[in-house]
């Protein structure tokens, strides 16, 4: 998903926390090795992945 130039994606946590998708910027993210040479994005938010509240405000959540 997209808004203007910016690339969003959305957090499975986050998502299944508030019962809708919530989407942060993809830049959010941060990237992940996966040893074989592919860099990808990683797929939960940094909050989820430390277990701490969410801190970063949605750019975007489905009504």
């Amino acid at each position: 998903m997209s808004i203007g130039h910016e690339r969003l994606k959305s957090c499975p946590e986050c998502s299944g926390q508030a019962g809708r998708h919530v989407f942060y910027p993809e830049s959010h993210f941060g990237m992940r090795e996966m040893g074989d040479g592919r860099r990808i994005v990683q797929s939960w938010c940094p909050d989820c992945r430390s277990r701490h509240p969410s801190t970063a405000q949605p750019a975007y959540t489905c009504p």
